[in-house]
């Protein structure tokens, strides 16, 4: 991601989390969820994707308000919205591959 759309999708982010900006932990939540979701489905295109930006934005959603780890939460589960979009996403990425 180059800088300039690093800055905006630090601050759509923040719009969308509705948190502060300027909040340190917001740039680490932004590459370790880009990063998880690379993992999952490979290269993606956050400004090409509703789908896409809908499922950084909520990953990051999960770390920032997770970002204490509690023994009663280890259990919890991804949505089934956040489930069916990144199989939506591997399908994709392996049928343009195939």
């Amino acid at each position: 991601m180059d800088p300039q759309q690093r800055i905006r999708i630090l601050s759509e982010a923040a719009e969308f989390l509705k948190v502060e900006e300027d909040d340190s932990s917001l740039g680490i939540i932004l590459d370790a969820a880009e990063e998880t979701l690379e993992n999952a489905i490979g290269n993606i295109d956050i400004d090409n994707s509703a789908r896409v930006k809908l499922a950084l934005f909520l990953f990051m959603q999960n770390m920032y308000d997770n970002r204490t780890l509690l023994e009663s939460r280890n259990g919890e589960k991804m949505s089934n919205i956040m489930k069916t979009i990144i199989l939506q996403l591997q399908l994709e990425n392996w049928s343009d591959e195939s």
